[in-house]
């Protein structure tokens, strides 16, 4: 099971991950004893957005994997309604906030999973193109 996959795209997803791990992991909300909560609240801008992508190159890398189409869809779907279930309940907000701001972060999240696909399939045109 040999794929071809070029420099561009792999070294995409290897930054993404060691960004994205490196960020999700400093700006993770932590209102335990916090003297600064308004900062806290600041950083669900940069974590959000991240935490969602993060899980989008899970889901990317899954599909690269796996064969099956249905299997792909069942994977994606529960990695993606585990992360706006658990983005919502990490959160100190009312309810209707932390929807909001998941679907946001959600939202900006897909730009990064569309760019990543365009990455991967034009690497994978250019290496159809360089085999003929």
């Amino acid at each position: 099971m040999k794929r071809c996959f070029s420099v561009l795209h792999s070294l995409w997803i290897f930054t993404s991950l060691i960004v994205l791990g490196i960020l999700v992991h400093k700006f993770f909300p932590n209102y335990n004893d916090n003297e600064f909560p308004l900062f806290t609240d600041f950083m669900l801008i940069i974590f959000l957005p991240c935490y969602f992508s993060l899980t989008w190159l899970i889901v990317h890398i899954t599909n690269l994997i796996l064969k099956n189409t249905i299997t792909k869809l069942v994977i994606g779907f529960a990695a993606l309604s585990a992360a706006f279930a658990f983005s919502i309940f990490i959160m100190e907000f009312s309810m209707i906030f932390r929807i909001i701001a998941s679907s946001l972060g959600f939202i900006v999240s897909i730009v990064y999973y569309a760019l990543t696909v365009l990455i991967y399939k034009m690497s994978k045109t250019k290496a159809s193109m360089q085999n003929t």
